[in-house]
């Protein structure tokens, strides 16, 4: 984590979006148009629904469309319910998400980032729906990226990195 001059995010790969504002100001707003799963875009649409439901009915066709390309069977574990989660098996055969914010920034989200060992050899998909106003982007997926918050231009910035060689 960088701050200050010279911390810019930039280069080849570098893809940018706007801050929104909103009432709360200790957190910073994206906006989240839609994901992919592999080649399948689902967008984030809320048309007909009520705000308060919009978050879980977004995560549920994600999660349908996960289960719907990884070729492996879910494990149900009374412990773990209600995320979804596979064997050890998943790293290999687990989808790339890829979530597009306005700009366009598209950041693609790999298989390490989007599952997470919940349980020796267990791993859940890290994304849970949510019913507020807004979502979090966990610190499982920005993982290897270099993310910048440029607060005088109003923007964050993505750029896809290997952060075991920093």
């Amino acid at each position: 984590m960088s701050f200050g001059s010279g911390s810019e995010v930039s280069g080849p790969g570098t893809v940018t979006t706007s801050l929104v504002a909103l009432q709360d100001p200790t957190n910073y707003f994206v906006t989240l148009n839609g994901i992919s799963v592999g080649s399948t875009y689902l967008p984030f649409s809320s048309s007909g629904l009520r705000t308060s439901r919009r978050g879980t009915y977004f995560y549920n066709r994600l999660e349908s469309e996960v289960k719907r390309v990884v070729e492996l069977t879910p494990i149900d574990d009374p412990q773990l319910r209600p995320q979804l989660c596979y064997g050890r098996n998943v790293e290999a055969k687990g989808p790339v998400l890829t979530a597009h914010f306005d700009g366009p920034a598209d950041v693609e989200l790999k298989q390490t980032s989007t599952f997470i060992e919940a349980k020796d050899g267990i791993f859940c998909f890290a994304m849970t729906p949510t019913d507020g106003p807004g979502g979090i982007v966990s610190n499982f997926a920005q993982t290897d990226h270099l993310v910048g918050f440029d607060i005088d231009k109003n923007t964050v910035s993505f750029k896809p990195t290997d952060c075991t060689k920093l």
